[in-house]
């Protein structure tokens, strides 16, 4: 398992590149035994730091491995508290408690990544990278050097905008409504609706979007 630079998306900071290592490293909990915690970003933040200094600074390939496997550690742990925030959030938008805390760990996610990227660096350009390469594998090191040249400090404050928006997006999502045939529907409303008239509820389904298109449309704008 290796961070690639992406501790934004839900499927955390990890690449897995095959089956035995997925069984033999993932650790699975359900998530009815997983508790929220809000991350201490300026801790992890410098502990990254002063483990890419390590690495950058280590006397051999299993020293490197050592902080490296700490700092997969710091960043699966913030991927899923990110995730159970956006879990919560989506389950219940009404919720302002966790939108806050999903707003929050998507901000820290674009900074969290440049500091991996560094961090990865540090690895790729040290001189134990072929015997990283090695170990890994092809697939897992390239991940690595091909996030270097899509994320930069330089790009951060749109990519945290752009997870901002994508947070309002599917919160309006699921509280916008259409107004039809004297009843008010949400997106689920129809989607619920579709059980029992499938074609009506395409008929409303079509409708909803065009008369939430100007929002939708301001959305897809600004991300563009």
């Amino acid at each position: 398992k290796k961070g690639d630079g992406n501790v934004n998306g839900c499927g955390g900071t990890h690449t897995f590149t095959e089956a035995a290592t997925i069984d033999a490293d993932r650790r699975i909990s359900p998530s009815s035994d997983m508790g929220y915690k809000r991350p201490d970003i300026e801790a992890i933040k410098a502990r990254l730091v002063e483990l890419t200094e390590g690495i950058a600074n280590a006397g051999s390939v299993e020293e490197l491995m050592e902080l490296d496997n700490e700092s997969s550690d710091l960043t699966e742990e913030f991927a899923t508290m990110r995730t159970l925030a956006m879990l919560q959030n989506y389950h219940d938008v009404t919720n302002t408690f966790y939108e806050e805390e999903y707003r929050y760990c998507s901000d820290a996610g674009a900074s969290l990544g440049n500091l991996v990227n560094d961090l990865n660096r540090a690895i790729i350009e040290g001189p134990y990278a072929d015997q990283y390469r090695e170990h890994y594998g092809d697939y897992v090191y390239q991940s690595m050097v091909d996030a270097l040249r899509l994320n930069s400090s330089e790009v951060e404050a749109l990519k945290q905008r752009r997870n901002q928006l994508n947070i309002d997006y599917n919160n309006n999502l699921t509280t916008m409504t259409l107004k039809a045939d004297g009843q008010t529907f949400t997106m689920d409303d129809i989607y619920s609706y579709a059980e029992e008239d499938p074609e009506k509820a395409y008929e409303y389904l079509i409708r909803f979007y065009k008369d939430n298109a100007e929002q939708f449309t301001a959305y897809y704008a600004e991300m563009m």
